[in-house]
């Protein structure tokens, strides 16, 4: 990726889409601190990413990676509930509050009834609600998502979406997720941000970023935009 100047703000959604292979993952990593960035600065609220203590840093910001991999048995709630340690004293246990913080977070992606339910018998789509859970219930002011619906039926696709949209009106939470499915995103999103082939990655609000031709020119297949009342829907031409 090359020329990109990114700023996002408390109460906005981004979205970020292109093709597979394209970067989506290595921006939200970097973006997150996770992986160095090739050049340029990562701040978060004026600070260098380097400047802020582990502990810190969890608490402001979280990370949803693609995939889960559990090597050991554990309840859902209990795999939930790790979404809590950054808030907890060193030598302390979670708590009676942080469990009810833990399954408030599995009701809003619709998985309470997974509570007690081993993670090692559960479906991928299941699973992956209980991982979003768990980054809810990190609480963080700033989310990364690295494609959160991907394993996710349409019902639970837009449930999530809908949470994480709330989030950002009603809590101030800034949320960046990578999508493809660009209808999703044109839907739910404030701003986007989209790779092109020649490595540039254009961003902005949403409207501005998503047109028929940019989106066309991303994933090199002709889209055209619809009307459906007052959304607009990408379909491919052909």
């Amino acid at each position: 990726m090359r020329d990109l100047c990114l700023t996002a703000h408390r109460g906005e959604l981004w979205c970020v889409l292109g093709p597979n292979g394209s970067g989506k993952t290595t921006l939200m990593m970097a973006l997150a601190g996770l992986a160095e960035p090739g050049g340029g600065i990562v701040s978060l609220e004026g600070r260098a990413l380097a400047s802020w203590h582990p502990e810190e840093l969890a608490r402001a910001r979280g990370f949803l990676p693609q995939s889960i991999h559990d090597a050991f048995s554990a309840t859902a709630l209990e795999a939930v509930v790790i979404g809590r340690h950054p808030h907890i004293a060193r030598w302390r246990w979670e708590d009676g509050s942080d469990r009810a913080i833990a399954l408030e977070a599995l009701e809003a992606v619709d998985a309470a009834e997974l509570a007690s339910r081993d993670v090692l018998t559960l479906s991928g789509g299941e699973r992956q609600r209980v991982a979003i859970a768990s980054l809810l219930a990190q609480d963080p002011g700033l989310m990364f998502l690295d494609e959160p619906v991907s394993h996710l039926d349409p019902r639970h696709q837009v449930q999530v979406m809908h949470h994480l949209n709330a989030l950002t009106r009603n809590a101030g939470k800034t949320v960046m997720l990578s999508l493809h499915d660009v209808n999703l995103a044109a839907r739910y999103a404030s701003h986007a941000a989209i790779f092109l082939p020649d490595g540039q990655v254009v961003a902005g609000p949403r409207d501005q970023v998503l047109t028929e031709e940019r989106i066309s020119t991303a994933y090199q297949q002709k889209f055209i935009r619809l009307k459906l009342g007052d959304r607009d829907l990408f379909v491919p031409a052909e």
